[in-house]
């Protein structure tokens, strides 16, 4: 059974990512992504949430709840109301993320939601 160190690491290789840039995405240090990889060090749940954003899976993939990488219907946030929006922006600030990480997680998550209503 894959790690969720082990599935981070394939999942930023199928992307032609560095370590480096996977911190800079994530405004962490290289260490703390190598140290999710090898598994020294365990991302919380925020982290969770930004990885899954980030490198386009689901976090029940990263896991190992879900067996596949690509993220289904079922999987993916549902944003209801402006309050929800509002929650989504306060984590993002308080994770440090600059206005282009953020930008670059929105616009994958609006993309993933476009794919998720074709599947409907």
């Amino acid at each position: 059974m894959e790690t969720i160190g082990e599935r981070i690491r394939a999942r930023r290789e199928q992307l032609a990512w560095t370590q480096a840039k996977l911190a800079e995405m994530l405004n962490v240090k290289i260490g703390t992504v190598s140290g999710y990889e090898r598994n020294y060090r365990v991302p919380d749940a925020r982290m969770l949430q930004l990885l899954a954003g980030v490198l386009e899976v689901s976090s029940d993939y990263l896991l190992g709840l879900a067996k596949s990488e690509h993220v289904s219907k079922h999987d993916y946030l549902h944003v209801e109301d402006m309050s929800d929006w509002m929650e989504i922006l306060e984590l993002t600030a308080e994770s440090g993320l600059t206005a282009l990480q953020v930008k670059q997680i929105l616009l994958n998550y609006i993309e993933t939601a476009r794919n998720i209503k074709n599947l409907k």
